[in-house]
C-alpha cells in the first residue's frame, strides 16, 4: 500500500489464547507498537479471537493495560475483535473497551492475506 508515495507495510498480530499463564494483552500490545515504532510507520492490526476476546473486557482491564491501549491507538494501532467469537462466548460490543473494534472473521482474513507480516500468539 502507498500512502503519500512511500511504500507502507502491513502487519498483523492475531491471538486465540490470551490468559494468564500465557501471552498477555499488554505482551501483544508491546510488540504491536514496538513494531510501529520500529518501522516507523507500518499499519499494524491486532485481532484477537476465541477466549482472547475476554482480554478486552471492560471489568478484565487492568491500567498497565489501559496504558498501552492508549499507546496504541496513538501510534494508530488497531485492535480487533473477532465479531464471531464475541457471540460464541455471549458477549456484545458493550462489553469491551472502547478502544477495540468488532469485525467479522472475513475482515480479519482478508487483512491477513494481503499482509507482509504476521505473527499469532
Amino acid at each position: 500500500m502507498r500512502s503519500g508515495g512511500v511504500l507502507v507495510k502491513k502487519y498483523l498480530i492475531s491471538s486465540r489464547q490470551l490468559v494468564a499463564t500465557g501471552p498477555s494483552l499488554v505482551s501483544v500490545l508491546r510488540f504491536a507498537i514496538g513494531i510501529s515504532a520500529a518501522y516507523q510507520g507500518p499499519l499494524v492490526t491486532v485481532a484477537l479471537s476465541g477466549e482472547a476476546v475476554r482480554c478486552a473486557l471492560r471489568n478484565s482491564q487492568q491500567s498497565l493495560t489501559d496504558v498501552y491501549l492508549k499507546s496504541a491507538m496513538a501510534r494508530d494501532v488497531k485492535v480487533w475483535i473477532e465479531s464471531e467469537s464475541l457471540e460464541a462466548l455471549n458477549l456484545t460490543k458493550e462489553d469491551l473497551v472502547d478502544q477495540v473494534l468488532v469485525v467479522s472473521s472475513k475482515e480479519i482474513a482478508e487483512v491477513w492475506s494481503v499482509c507482509d507480516g504476521q505473527l499469532s500468539f
